[in-house]
């Protein structure tokens, strides 16, 4: 059976060969080689081609559209990062959410779920739970976080520079961390006393750190911050 891609002519300056380079708008305003009568197969030839073109960009511009992969398992989702959320067979049930300011989002059938504070595993195993209470029989669910909040910590204190700091997006930040961005401790400081103050669905709560103790089991505990924590590091009584 004969090919019907065009095959360029072994002659780089004959007739036929320069029709074929000329532009799919002006094919049709050209005759054949050689003055012959336009065939049909053209336009079928032209198409094959139009459609192989377009099936070769199609999965680029598809990868070009998805958000990166990478997530730490110990990010914790926070207000302002905006979720899919994607259960499997119920398309119905796929939906996109900002997270709100005291935590949560509202899903199809079950409501308000609080997921602030919590990582992408355990947000998707709420939600599973939550469904499968009189909803769905072993339903499967999928959590990816497709846009980061912009997320701030504050530390004043006795600390060399005390201020607001951003945290980097799609990584966490810990405790001692946030004391090296704030240039350290000053002269008076106390690592042993360190409070953090974390608004956790909707109520302000205190929580009492030793900083001293991170860094003696450096590797082993870690404290991690949320976005808008205030951590206020205590000075030492002579």
């Amino acid at each position: 059976m004969q090919n019907d891609l065009l095959i360029p002519n072994p002659s780089p300056f004959s007739k036929a060969r320069l029709w074929r380079l000329l532009p799919p708008s002006r094919l049709w305003l050209c005759p054949l080689p050689g003055g012959a009568p336009r065939s049909p197969r053209i336009s079928l030839r032209l198409l094959r081609l139009i459609v192989a073109w377009a099936l070769a960009l199609a999965p680029r511009a598809h990868a070009d559209s998805e958000p990166p992969p990478f997530l730490p398992s110990n990010y914790r989702i926070a207000p302002g990062d905006v979720l899919l959320v994607k259960v499997f067979q119920e398309p119905d049930l796929d939906s996109q959410h900002r997270v709100a300011k005291d935590g949560s989002i509202a899903m199809p059938l079950i409501g308000p779920v609080t997921v602030g504070g919590k990582t992408v595993a355990e947000c998707a195993a709420l939600v599973r739970d939550q469904l499968a209470k009189g909803y769905l029989r072993n339903p499967q669910v999928r959590v990816n976080v497709v846009q980061y909040a912009m997320r701030r910590f504050s530390i004043l204190g006795q600390v060399q520079r005390p201020g607001a700091y951003s945290m980097a997006e799609e990584t966490t930040t810990n405790l001692l961390e946030a004391i090296a961005m704030a240039g350290g401790y000053t002269k008076s400081a106390d690592p042993a006393d360190i409070t953090i103050r974390r608004k956790t669905e909707g109520a302000d709560k205190i929580l009492k750190v030793s900083a001293k103790n991170l860094e003696k089991n450096r590797g082993e505990e870690v404290f991690l911050l949320l976005p808008g924590d205030l951590i206020i590091v205590g000075e030492r009584l002579f």
